[in-house]
């Protein structure tokens, strides 16, 4: 049987859709070059449940699972509150470029009618250096996690930012840019 390899390189829906929006960009703000992502940031901070290796532990599956690689684990760098210590297991932080960056983009994309409640981003959550941070409350609407895989008796507990790092010079682009890529924003 003669089965046919295909070797061109998988591209991702959305790079392909910034890649049709980037000219309207650079003509709408005047620029030489368009704005564009540059990486993404999944993190979960543990606060007063640092004790509580079972959160620490569906946590770190959590994030795993959610951006497609192994998340590296953040220790607390000095002694705090009673009962924060130096050296301590304080969060995990996933850091997403290119390719893993465009495919996460499209499963944030699937994920966020599925949050309860939701009407998009505020606007105001763009910062003046090309930032954009959000908060997930409820993490089980991406497809990854699934009930079969995660003990999720405490899923409420934990929260994920994302953080999205853009080449954008100020807010305006930042919000821009982010609206032709898809992302539903508000106010």
């Amino acid at each position: 049987m003669n089965i046919k390899v295909s070797t061109e390189k998988h591209v991702p829906y959305f790079l392909t859709k910034y890649q049709k929006c980037a000219p309207d960009l650079a003509k709408q703000f005047n620029l030489w070059k368009a704005p564009k992502l540059e990486k993404i940031v999944i993190h979960c901070r543990f606060g007063k449940y640092m004790q509580d290796k079972s959160i620490q532990q569906l946590a770190f599956d959590v994030v795993k699972l959610i951006s497609g690689q192994m998340p590296a684990k953040r220790y607390a760098t000095k002694s705090m509150a009673p009962k924060v210590r130096e050296g301590m297991y304080s969060s995990i932080i996933s850091t997403l470029r290119r390719d893993a960056m465009y495919e996460f983009w499209a499963r944030l994309w699937c994920a966020l009618p599925r949050i309860r409640n939701f009407e998009g981003f505020k606007k105001s959550a763009c910062d003046s250096t090309g930032g954009f941070s959000i908060t997930i409350k409820d993490w089980t609407s991406f497809l990854e996690c699934d009930a079969a895989r995660l003990d999720l008796k405490n899923a409420s507990l934990i929260e994920l930012g994302i953080c999205i790092k853009t080449t954008a010079k100020n807010s305006e682009e930042t919000s821009e840019l982010l609206e032709k890529m898809g992302l539903p924003l508000r106010g």
